[in-house]
């Protein structure tokens, strides 16, 4: 068994050739100004763990999600971090479908609170 370890762990450092491409993890959040709006491929979501700023408790933390893209011709992709109203119009886009998602700014809400506001359209004709 100590073995198969060694020579696993061995394989594991060993250079990787040149074809291949190493996939990075989800870009830098992308910031918007009201009325900003990108077309782009859209690649998924990762649950990511933030500081909460309205925890009760000292260095309390919340799951967010960040919205990853790609635009046409990109070499790179981009991310937007998740609010109420993004999270649930992407909920049911598959990875890989065309949006378009415009930012229509700060919207008040209940109890003084505010959320980004977002329209996202899916593309009927997919190639990108």
């Amino acid at each position: 068994m100590a073995t198969a370890k060694a020579a696993s762990k061995g394989a594991n450092s060993a250079p990787i050739p040149d074809e291949w491409d190493e996939i990075a993890p989800f870009a830098e959040a992308r910031d918007m100004e009201e009325g900003d709006h990108f077309i782009a491929r859209y690649l998924g979501a990762e649950t990511k763990e933030v500081p909460d700023p309205n925890s009760e408790e000292e260095g309390g933390m919340r799951d967010t999600l960040l919205h990853e893209f790609r635009e046409d011709g990109a070499d790179e992709s981009f991310s937007l971090w998740g609010s109420a109203g993004l999270d649930k119009r992407l909920a049911d886009v598959s990875s890989g479908t065309i949006v378009k998602v415009q930012y229509d700014g700060i919207v008040p809400l209940k109890g003084g609170r505010t959320a980004r506001n977002y329209r996202v359209w899916a593309s009927r004709n997919q190639p990108l």
